[in-house]
């Protein structure tokens, strides 16, 4: 059967699509497995679906269909070598399709590679753009974003969701609004009970919101609010980085957020300077999620920018 890209009007995975899992697929136990020599790791979360990881660089979801692999997030270029590497050790299927979840270099660089397989690239319609931005982000220690190689574009985008089918396995593709950046993507894997959500949440690390990307606070909340409403307690999440999580950890990670904005907003409304917030230290519960005390600061002040610029 031949792959397809099929856009759709956006629509939200039906709860029967969820129950209607195979219980003993659901029940194999993931497996792990270290390559020593080139840092990266392998996790079989069921036959079939595995977890490429290593470094701090995006977690590659690789799904095997009849016709080909499936991937959602292409790695690094510095780091995409011996990301495949690892995969080989359980499949020597050809890639397919790479869905980006966001357009962000240590996610979308290593589609070169990939490319040279004949792959892919599929991503929102916002990513090109943003792709082919030379920018110096004074805000971020003069944080270069440099301009992505032609090959690491995407061949399709979509606006509100697109369903990918590969030889009867379905990836279902959506976008949930400006959070992350302006152009995030989820993808669900219906017949495995996997969903990637990219860097909407990301366990023991520092959350980033980009708003110089379009990205928005509102927006990360949520897709929380999306992801607990359309998972179940069954349901592997796949973070951008990290380990694998669930719906707990999920309903933590929305309880920061809510409580972190609020003790912004209500520290620029008491009219306190950045280094007062700071002082408060209101992220103190959180600083083992946030990946430690330089993390939980840089988080703060991330979001003490972005809430106290002024709106457009």
């Amino acid at each position: 059967m031949k792959s397809v890209l099929r856009s759709k009007p956006v629509s939200r995975p039906r709860r029967h699509l969820r129950n209607a899992m195979v219980c003993s697929v659901l029940l194999v136990p993931s497996v792990w497995a270290q390559d020593p020599t080139s840092g990266m790791r392998r996790q079989t979360l069921q036959p079939g679906v595995h977890v490429i990881s290593g470094y701090a660089n995006g977690n590659i979801l690789a799904v095997e269909t009849d016709s080909g692999l499936v991937l959602v997030d292409a790695q690094s270029a510095k780091r995409v070598a011996a990301a495949d590497s690892v995969l080989r050790t359980v499949t020597r299927t050809k890639v397919r399709y790479v869905v980006y979840t966001h357009y962000h270099e240590d996610h979308t660089g290593g589609m070169v590679h990939w490319r040279e397989g004949g792959a892919r690239a599929v991503a929102h319609e916002s990513a090109p753009a943003q792709m082919n931005k030379d920018t110096v982000i004074v805000e971020m220690g003069n944080w270069h974003r440099v301009r992505a190689t032609p090959e690491a574009l995407p061949d399709h985008t979509f606006r509100d969701s697109v369903t990918i089918r590969s030889a009867g396995v379905e990836a279902h593709v959506y976008h949930l609004g400006a959070a992350h950046t302006d152009g995030d993507a989820v993808v669900w894997f219906p017949a495995a009970n996997v969903l990637h959500v990219g860097d909407l949440i990301e366990p023991e690390g520092s959350l980033f919101i980009d708003w110089w990307a379009g990205g928005s606070l509102d927006g990360v909340i949520a897709a929380a609010e999306w992801i607990l409403a359309h998972t179940d307690d069954r349901t592997t999440i796949v973070p951008g980085h990290g380990r694998t999580i669930d719906r707990t950890t999920v309903q933590y990670h929305l309880g920061m957020l809510v409580h972190l904005r609020d003790q912004v907003i209500a520290s620029l409304v008491r009219g306190e300077t950045r280094e007062m917030l700071l002082a408060a230290d209101p992220a103190a519960t959180y600083t083992g999620f946030l990946g430690g005390d330089a993390g939980a600061t840089r988080f703060v002040r991330l979001l003490h920018y972005g809430l106290s610029r002024p709106r457009p």
